[in-house]
């Protein structure tokens, strides 16, 4: 295979550079023509209280188009056009507000590992929560926008001591992780007898036994058995036992048993989608 135009490259180079240096002035612009495209009162983020006539579509990245500048569209009605919450983020805000006591202003110690950026904002903002969001590479580019600094850990090797968490949260992760059994064993560890560790992650129902990657796979093969080249497994409805097998107990909050199918449309939310609540 022959080498790509040097020339080309360089130009590409230098146009991954400049979208880079004015990415937050084109996320605006992009934002300011969505809020304004998907003016209405069909829908409610939860997370901001946006009103919308539909949320928007999910791309691969941060903005439309990958390196080659084709356009993936992962999910449609999925994303709010204002705070870009997605399905499981809005799950998530609205259990813990709604069916967790965790701002009754009670001190706790809360770990997020890959934080997500509303609940950034609202731990960080809170006088009674002492939040720690880490990431194995807190330089990422998604973390530009975020209101302070993201401590670098490896969720297979936390640098905190045993039992210092309340609560943990822990979403869309690990199938990012090559060892999810030992980033659990992590999770217990550093978790407090009387903690509550919140797990998300995409699950196919419809498969008995999770698959897993062999280690030989490559990025393109990843995706289409797992859905996403960064997948190091697809899940399936032995989830439960493998959360256990690290020794937790394992419960679930099910979006389809506690939101009606009109409130499933109205907050976004994806009627599978489930939060594993795990504790000691």
């Amino acid at each position: 295979m022959e080498d790509s135009d040097p020339h080309e490259q360089q130009i590409r180079t230098a146009a991954a550079s400049l979208v880079r240096r004015h990415q937050k002035q084109i996320q605006q612009v992009i934002r300011e023509r969505e809020i304004a495209q998907y003016q209405g009162e069909g829908v409610i983020c939860p997370v901001c209280g946006s009103h919308f006539s539909e949320f928007a579509p999910v791309y691969q990245g941060r903005l439309p188009g990958d390196q080659a500048g084709n356009v993936r569209v992962l999910a449609d009605h999925a994303r709010c056009p204002n705070c870009q919450s997605q399905q499981r983020q809005r799950l998530l805000w609205l259990y813990l507000h709604k069916k967790l006591q965790l701002f009754d202003g009670q001190h706790k110690s809360v770990l997020e590992i890959a934080p997500e950026l509303p609940f950034f904002r609202l731990f960080s903002q809170s006088d009674s929560i002492d939040y720690y969001p880490c990431d194995k590479f807190p330089q990422q580019l998604k973390y530009t926008d975020f209101p302070g600094d993201i401590v670098e850990a490896d969720l297979c090797a936390l640098p905190w001591p045993d039992s210092v968490f309340d609560m943990i949260l822990c979403s869309h992760v690990l199938e990012h992780v090559t060892d999810d059994h030992q980033a659990l064993r992590e999770l217990y560890r550093v978790l407090k007898s009387t903690g509550l560790l919140l797990i998300q992650a995409p699950v196919s129902y419809d498969l008995e036994s999770t698959l897993e990657d062999s280690g030989n796979s490559t990025p393109e093969q990843r995706e289409t058995l797992y859905g996403q080249q960064d997948h190091y497994r697809r899940y399936g409805r032995d989830i439960e036992k493998r959360i256990q097998r690290a020794g937790f107990s394992a419960d679930t909050f099910d979006c389809r048993k506690n939101y009606t199918p009109d409130e499933i449309i109205l907050f976004g939310l994806d009627p599978w989608e489930k939060i594993y609540l795990c504790t000691k």
